[in-house]
């Protein structure tokens, strides 16, 4: 294909120059076309890789009112606060479904993070006043705010400032999404 358009564009040099500027034209047009075409081709594939990762979304402080919030996959999730009575650390959250009720679950890893850097993983889970296992489903109700408290591993010493707490969870069309609340402050 390129040696024809090569080819047309020496027998265009023997033509008229309106001719030949109209041929010229014609074959840039074509050029650009083929490229833009073998282009889209090339970048499906990269679509659909990129449609299978996990969602990330950071929160890096508080909004214009004061709230570590976000919204992912129609539900609101705000970091109320952090807090560690003893060894343990704490963080409690409310997530208000902003969509039909469904089932909701956390999945493997949620972390709160050191300020050297260590994980601490999940021990225990409470929604409302019900103790749940770590991995259980819970059902969030539209518009009605679950409070979710979080007990974490031991720490070593007392966490004052967390890098980061990480959350993990899977959305209605089962897709992975991670949260990751940075620079949360521990009472």
């Amino acid at each position: 294909m390129m040696l024809c358009g090569l080819y047309i564009a020496i027998l265009a040099r023997k033509l008229p120059s309106v001719l030949k500027l109209g041929v010229w034209l014609g074959l840039a047009l074509f050029l650009c076309a083929v490229f833009f075409k073998l282009g889209g081709e090339y970048a499906k594939p990269s679509v659909d890789f990129a449609r299978s990762q996990t969602l990330f979304t950071e929160n890096d402080n508080a909004n214009i009112f004061g709230k570590r919030s976000e919204n992912v996959d129609n539900l609101d999730i705000e970091l109320l606060g952090c807090d560690q009575n003893g060894q343990s650390p704490t963080c409690t959250l409310e997530l208000t479904n902003k969509s039909a009720d469904r089932d909701f679950r956390f999945v493997n890893p949620i972390s709160l993070f050191e300020e050297t850097g260590g994980a601490l993983g999940l021990s225990q889970m409470r929604v409302g006043d019900a103790k749940y296992d770590r991995w259980d489903n819970f059902q969030l109700i539209r518009n009605v705010p679950t409070r979710v408290t979080m007990t974490f591993e031991a720490a070593k010493g007392k966490v004052k400032q967390s890098p980061a707490l990480k959350l993990s969870f899977r959305d209605r069309e089962n897709k992975d999404n991670v949260l990751k609340f940075n620079e949360v402050k521990v009472n």
